[in-house]
């Protein structure tokens, strides 16, 4: 039998209780959660007060709620916001492809011209696994053909990051996140950021570090929103999606070019 520390650090690390904290409206629709204490179940965006994470289990959808015991909760009205768009699916096309960091998978909603999301990890299956988790409702299609250019770009960013990755993005996200996101966008090459900084730079109070690194924690597009650019305030890494090495790695291998860049410009004739 779980403990509650065991329950708590189950649900806290998944992806879904990110999106219950800051009431995304974006995954309404995705998943719902149901409340131990209350009996009842919501959307993501409920504006109910947030459970202890204890108390909180999630469902991909409204049946599987209502079978484990709970009721539609009266404020956010769950269940007919899901029956309205019970007809709406979303069609995510992906690929997979070996790179120097282990696979990297790029993914594309149909309809749409960017890539929403690129993810790392150690085998295909798991991707795969991953990709479902960020969109629960989607209906995915493998189709790497699809993404040749796309990966193209994103290898060669990789393996030498002076490379800029220049492909269209379909950012999904909070009005906050999307700021935080756009901020990274604009660490340069070879530095590094503090969570903190990232705060004062939007113009919010320090205490606003958390929010800034559980934005960070939320991005789905590797390299491309550069995450990996921002650490602790004593300049130790922090936690990555994708995992400390393939953080240190890339922070490495940006450092080596952002200096011989540098090293070039300085010895160009004048």
């Amino acid at each position: 039998m779980e403990s509650i520390v065991e329950t708590r650090n189950q649900i806290t690390q998944d992806p879904r209780w990110f999106s219950l904290t800051i009431r995304d409206s974006n995954a309404d629709g995705s998943f719902v959660y149901s409340v131990k204490t209350t009996k009842v179940y919501c959307l993501p965006s409920c504006p109910s007060p947030i459970s202890s994470p204890e108390n909180v289990s999630f469902y991909r959808n409204y049946k599987e709620a209502e079978r484990a015991g709970f009721r539609p909760c009266k404020r956010c009205n769950p269940r007919d916001y899901l029956l309205s768009n019970k007809n709406r699916v979303v069609k995510i096309v992906f690929g997979v492809q070996k790179s120097s960091l282990g696979w990297v998978l790029a993914a594309q909603r149909t309809g749409k011209k960017g890539v929403c999301a690129v993810l790392f990890g150690e085998t295909q299956d798991k991707l795969i696994v991953d990709l479902q988790t960020y969109f629960p409702a989607a209906q995915l299609v493998n189709n790497a053909a699809v993404f040749d250019e796309v990966f193209k770009k994103i290898i060669a960013s990789i393996e030498d990051p002076t490379v800029q990755l220049n492909i269209p993005l379909d950012i999904q996200g909070t009005e906050f996140q999307q700021r935080v996101w756009h901020t990274l966008c604009h660490i340069p090459l070879g530095e590094t950021w503090s969570y903190t900084k990232v705060a004062t730079h939007l113009g919010l109070p320090a205490k606003s570090a958390r929010a800034v690194a559980g934005a960070c924690a939320a991005n789905k597009i590797a390299i491309a929103i550069p995450c990996h650019r921002v650490v602790r305030s004593n300049g130790n890494l922090s936690g990555y999606r994708w995992g400390i090495d393939r953080k240190r790695t890339l922070l490495h291998q940006e450092n080596i070019c952002s200096k011989n860049k540098r090293n070039l410009l300085r010895n160009e004739p004048i």
